[in-house]
């Protein structure tokens, strides 16, 4: 009988976890725009993560190489600062993220926008529109050697405006198949939301009882008569004066009984036990649900057996990841109407180069260390000088020097480098 009612206890159990298991559900349903802002507007969590991600990308200027005039190039950039580029590809970074979707639309000098974008155009003002100021249009390109192929070929502004494609630059952010028909893309709030309603309902929690902590209770004796006969000014007087004598006020009043009671007076203290731990593991859950490093997203310290460099060093690749997948084609496609107008064939590239914060002692020893060793190697006749050469340049511990240096010198005997003459 034992036997049956354990097994029966352990089938419950087991039951019990299955259905909470279960009970885990997820949808497709999207946050609306209204939230999304409302978010962004009010919980300074929400507003950092979207604000730091675009000022960290847009943070250092793009670097250029290339055989090109620097005076023209000067002229290239004064004319995107008298365009406000640097505010374009902000808004753009941020409404992009936030909403799930934003257009860069070029204004031009022609008379019909719904034409194709032709070279002999001038630039007039760039203007950036999200979610709900925008429509893509349904008829989509479906030619496969369009680089247009299964995007829009036009998009509709208002008052039914028309813009063809080539004058627009979209970043719809989310997965989806061409044979999706969901209009618009996905935030990256999204799959981030419950995280910071939960980060920003714990923090609102805590402010409560720390708030709460120290409550004075009155207990007045025929309090409730005395309301009852239209004294309340006489009791907001008789509090307002004790609670005159405190830093903070902080208190509630309470029927003491009838006139024969003695009125006193009670404080109720609450503590913060745990409260400490819980924000800390707050902090970390929040943190990895973002993908920001505590360092960056609340300004700590690293704590533990974390120095915070490897945090921080992986927030960079964030960075620069989103720099070549979000930030590069919108930069091309602003170019295509203001550098390569200025500078036909110019040949020119760039690269955006890390915001990572060099410690020139760390630096220092890096490279003493790998000096050294190659140094060793080379002295053991291991390795050529050409190799240790090479290897440190490869490290980037030799900044200004290029392999084309050692050939143009005595490091590298020429027998090394056949001219094929």
């Amino acid at each position: 009988m034992t036997q049956t009612h354990l097994i029966d206890s352990m089938e419950s159990l087991v039951t019990s976890l299955g259905a909470k298991n279960n009970a885990v559900r997820y949808s497709n349903k999207r946050i609306s725009d209204r939230e999304l802002f409302n978010m962004y507007d009010n919980s300074w969590l929400t507003g950092k993560y979207i604000n730091k991600t675009a000022e960290d990308m847009l943070k250092l200027p793009r670097t250029f190489s290339g055989d090109y005039n620097e005076n023209l190039l000067k002229l290239v950039i004064e004319k995107e600062n008298r365009l406000n580029i640097n505010d374009i590809r902000e808004n753009f970074l941020i409404f992009s993220s936030l909403y799930g979707d934003a257009l860069i639309v070029a204004i031009t000098d022609a008379g019909d926008l719904s034409q194709p974008y032709s070279d002999t155009e001038d630039i007039q003002r760039f203007i950036v529109l999200t979610k709900g100021e925008f429509t893509p249009n349904e008829k989509i390109d479906d030619d496969l050697k369009s680089a247009n192929f299964g995007k829009p070929i036009y998009y509709t502004i208002s008052n039914n405006n028309k813009v063809h494609h080539s004058r627009c630059h979209r970043l719809k952010l989310g997965k989806s198949k061409l044979t999706d028909k969901k209009t618009y893309g996905t935030s990256d709030l999204q799959n981030k939301y419950n995280s910071i309603r939960l980060f920003d309902t714990v923090m609102t929690c805590i402010g409560d009882i720390v708030q709460d902590s120290n409550v004075d209770v009155l207990f007045v004796p025929d309090l409730i008569a005395k309301i009852a006969a239209g004294k309340e000014d006489e009791i907001k007087k008789f509090v307002h004066l004790i609670n005159q004598t405190k830093s903070s006020v902080n208190a509630i009043v309470l029927d003491a009984g009838n006139s024969e009671a003695q009125g006193r007076w009670e404080q109720k203290t609450a503590t913060y036990s745990g409260l400490s731990e819980i924000l800390t593991k707050l902090i970390t859950v929040t943190s990895g649900a973002l993908d920001r490093p505590i360092t960056v997203l609340f300004g700590l310290s690293a704590s533990g057996f974390s120095t915070g460099e490897d945090d921080l060093e992986s927030y960079h690749g964030t960075i620069n990841g989103l720099q070549e997948s979000r930030l590069r084609p919108a930069q091309e496609f602003i170019d295509k109407f203001v550098l390569d107008k200025m500078m036909p064939n110019h040949g020119l590239t760039f690269e955006y180069p890390t915001i990572k914060v060099t410690n020139e002692d760390k630096e220092a020893t890096r490279f003493n260390q790998f000096a050294s060793a190659y140094s060793g190697l080379v002295t053991a006749g291991i390795i050529p000088d050409k190799v240790a050469q090479t290897e440190l340049i490869a490290r980037g511990l030799l900044i200004n020097t290029t392999e084309d240096d050692f050939r143009d010198g005595d490091l590298f005997p020429s027998t090394e480098f056949p001219t094929g003459s």
